[in-house]
C-alpha cells in the first residue's frame, strides 16, 4: 500500500545521518532568523528613536538582504565551495553579529548594519542545505522527503525562536538576547562540521 512505501521512505531518511544533521541545522537558522528579524522593527523604535513606518521599511530593508545571501551561495557553489563551509562561515556571521547588535552598546546605525550582515550571511544557509539533501540521501527517490524532513526543521524554529528570544528579553533585557541566537549559532557550527564527514563519505561514494 503507499502509505507502507511512504512509511518505510521516512524511517530510511529518518535513519540517514546527513539528513538529520541538515535538518538540525535549518532549524537553528529559522530558530536564529525569525527571532531577531521579528523583533528588529521594536529594537530599531528603541534603539534608533525612528517611526513604526521607519522601522518597518528599514526592517524590509534587513530581510530583503537575505536574497543576496541566497544568490550569492549559488553562486558560490557553482564555483565549487562546500556546502559544510558555507554552513560553517554563515552561522559564525550571524552569530558574531548578534552579539555586537545587542551586547556591545553600538551605535544605533551599527546595529542596523549588523542586522543587514545577519541576514546576508543567513541566506547562504537555505541553499547549501536544502541542495545538500539531495547529496545525502540513500537513494534519490527519497529527496522530497529529505526536504520534508528539513522544512520541518524550519517551522520548529520558527515556532521556537521568537518564544524564546521574546522570553529572553522580557526577563533580561535587549544585551540578553544574543544568548539563545549565539548558542543556535555555535550549535549550527558544530552541525557543520558533522556534515564534513557525510559530505566526503558521499563524495568519496561517487
Amino acid at each position: 500500500a503507499p502509505w507502507r512505501q511512504t512509511a518505510r521512505d521516512a524511517l530510511a531518511v529518518a535513519g540517514a545521518r546527513g539528513p538529520l544533521l541538515l535538518a538540525l541545522v535549518f532549524a537553528l537558522y529559522a530558530l536564529q532568523f525569525y527571532a531577531m528579524l521579528s523583533f528588529l522593527p521594536t529594537l530599531l523604535m528603541q534603539r534608533m528613536q525612528v517611526s513604526a513606518a521607519d522601522a518597518g521599511l528599514l526592517s524590509a530593508v534587513a530581510v530583503g538582504s537575505n536574497v543576496i545571501g541566497n544568490l550569492a551561495a549559488g553562486a558560490l557553489l557553482r564555483r565549487g565551495a562546500q556546502r559544510w563551509v558555507l554552513i560553517a562561515l554563515a552561522s559564525a556571521a550571524m552569530g558574531t553579529s548578534a552579539v555586537g547588535a545587542f551586547a556591545l552598546g553600538l551605535p544605533a546605525p551599527w546595529v542596523f548594519a549588523l542586522c543587514v550582515l545577519f541576514s546576508m550571511a543567513g541566506g547562504l544557509l537555505p541553499a547549501s542545505t536544502i541542495g545538500g539533501a539531495a547529496q545525502l540521501v540513500p537513494s534519490p527517490a527519497l529527496i522530497a522527503v529529505a526536504v520534508g524532513l528539513l522544512m520541518q526543521g524550519s517551522y520548529l524554529g520558527q515556532v521556537i525562536g521568537p518564544s524564546l528570544f521574546g522570553s529572553v528579553v522580557q526577563a533580561a533585557g535587549w544585551p540578553a538576547a544574543s544568548i539563545p541566537v549565539a548558542l543556535a549559532a555555535l550549535g549550527a557550527i558544530a552541525a557543520a562540521f558533522a556534515l564534513r564527514r557525510s559530505f566526503a563519505h558521499e563524495a568519496a561514494r561517487g
